[in-house]
């Protein structure tokens, strides 16, 4: 996973890749528009992001920017650890103190700062 998704969740619901945004809302001018199909942001949970960026991370695996196993890694990460502490949390209301409560179980749970910052 990459160290920008904390920042992503606040541009909820883009994910890391800058044509996420255009491909998933086309009929839409940037993130500021809001149609009557768009999800109010005050719903979306860190759980709803995190099937959003699962799918633009395979649209990158179908691209060849990065490897099949590279995303089933995160997949299995979100899944493990990411949704079951934080899935529920609002993306609106995600803070700094939530991030650090992640990190705090990953290095809880043994992982090295590398996987921890990735």
């Amino acid at each position: 996973m990459d160290t920008n998704v904390i920042n992503l969740i606040r541009r909820a619901p883009a994910a890391n890749d800058s044509g996420f945004f255009a491909r998933t809302y086309p009929a839409s001018h940037g993130p500021a528009s809001h149609s009557a199909n768009e999800p109010n942001l005050s719903t979306v949970s860190v759980s709803d992001l995190s099937k959003g960026l699962m799918q633009a991370e395979a649209a990158r695996v179908q691209r060849g920017e990065i490897g099949r196993a590279t995303w089933q890694v995160m997949g299995n990460r979100l899944r493990a650890h990411v949704v079951p502490l934080l899935g529920a949390v609002p993306a609106q209301a995600f803070a700094t103190c939530d991030a650090q409560r992640l990190i705090d179980h990953l290095g809880a749970q043994g992982f090295t700062s590398a996987t921890v910052a990735q």
